[in-house]
């Protein structure tokens, strides 16, 4: 710890004029890759998760998880928000990520996650860390893999708004649980007492990437950002509205988040039901 404390300081004072910061707009992932592929193996290239690697469920159904804790007290809204997560299906942005990840691990470049997700338990999920790895891992994506040598820790010093969340680095992802990505950043540097020449921060949020552009700023880090807004382009129609209305409103009745195949399985029920009248 005293070492990166050291290593800090000196960047500080001899390298900080000499670091370069810079925030791209990236509407897909060519700019990214191309980055990814040119910079050298002491890079350290972070992804955020929702509306990066996967597609934001929270975003994506907010109307709808709006009205459930309206509806309900907050722990029956939790247990039912939390079916929605365990269950739905989810997929990648771009199934293009999954092969610039294994770039990164084929060359033995640093890939690490940070994510602003809570940590703990919520509503029928034991842990978040753990539903958040699997997922991930169900998709293809091995978070594990960098900083596999890192034991998962909780950084207790910090403290986000809700004080039953602690920010945690586990499985290779850094949880932020809302406080700045740049300071919870810094303090798993320290901890894993590593210390980049460059970081590559790919997220959706400007806040986020101006947040660690700072930290790297502070220490003489190269930083590159990419404001990836791919997610941008996914929107629900109407049809897919009166559906997924159904689904919460079976959710709410039977404590069942269905399936596409299923959903399907069921229109097909009340269109024949109405036929027999």
């Amino acid at each position: 710890m005293t070492k990166i404390f050291t290593v800090l300081t000196l960047v500080i004072f001899v390298g900080l004029y000499a670091a370069s910061a810079e925030i791209r707009h990236a509407p897909t992932l060519s700019p990214i890759e191309f980055a990814i592929r040119n910079a050298d193996s002491q890079t350290l290239v972070i992804f955020d998760v929702d509306d990066v690697l996967i597609i934001d469920y929270e975003k994506k159904f907010k109307n709808f998880f709006s009205e459930i804790k309206q509806k309900f007290k907050e722990e029956k809204a939790d247990d039912l928000s939390s079916i929605v997560y365990i269950e739905a299906k989810n997929r990648l942005i771009d199934a293009n990520i999954i092969n610039i990840i294994h770039y990164l691990h084929k060359k033995e470049s640093k890939a690490l996650f940070l994510t602003a997700c809570d940590t703990g338990s919520w509503g029928r999920i034991a842990s978040l860390e753990d539903w958040r790895t699997n997922d991930l891992k169900s998709l293809g994506i091995d978070t594990e893999k960098s900083f596999r040598d890192v034991r998962s820790v909780a950084f207790k010093a910090l403290r986000p708004k809700n004080q039953k969340r602690i920010p945690v680095f586990k499985n290779g992802i850094l949880f932020t649980c809302g406080v700045s990505k740049g300071e919870v950043l810094k303090a798993f540097l320290e901890y894993a007492n590593f210390l980049p020449k460059e970081i590559i921060f790919v997220d959706d949020k400007m806040k986020n990437l101006d947040s660690v552009e700072a930290f790297c700023k502070k220490t003489g880090i190269t930083f590159l950002g990419f404001h990836y807004t791919a997610s941008d382009s996914e929107s629900i129609s109407s049809v897919d509205e009166k559906r997924l209305r159904l689904k919460f409103e079976i959710l709410e009745k039977e404590q069942k988040w269905l399936s596409d195949e299923e959903m399907n399985a069921y229109l097909s029920f009340l269109w024949e039901k109405s036929l027999s009248y």
